[in-house]
């Protein structure tokens, strides 16, 4: 109750480290239970290249709402980089998701939608 559950801002993935930070930072102690299992009631999959924008879409929000804003330019700028490098290095096709991605970051496009 006093956390308010998770943030809604986010689509996919970072909203639980979202939570535990402001868990955390309310005095709360999360804990990992490493026996935990977890059921999808129902599945889905999306294309990988759009997986990759929601992965990163996530890591930005979580940025921008927590970091100062020179550590969000550091993080994006690494992120940038890991995905520039990945989209040179790795084998075709992968490296074709990766060269999309990396565009989007550097001219600020990548979005949930």
């Amino acid at each position: 109750e006093t956390l308010e559950g998770f943030d809604q801002q986010f689509f996919l993935y970072s909203e639980e480290i979202d939570l535990c930070l402001r868990a955390r930072q309310l005095g709360f102690q999360p804990t990992l239970i490493t026996n935990a299992k977890l059921r999808h009631a129902k599945g889905a999959s999306m294309p990988s290249d759009r997986q990759l924008e929601f992965l990163f879409c996530g890591k930005f929000l979580y940025a921008n709402k927590h970091f100062n804003a020179l550590n969000r330019k550091i993080y994006k700028g690494l992120c940038f980089a890991g995905a520039f490098f990945r989209s040179i290095f790795l084998p075709h096709p992968k490296n074709i998701h990766w060269r999309s991605l990396s565009k989007k970051i550097l001219s600020g496009t990548l979005r949930y939608d």
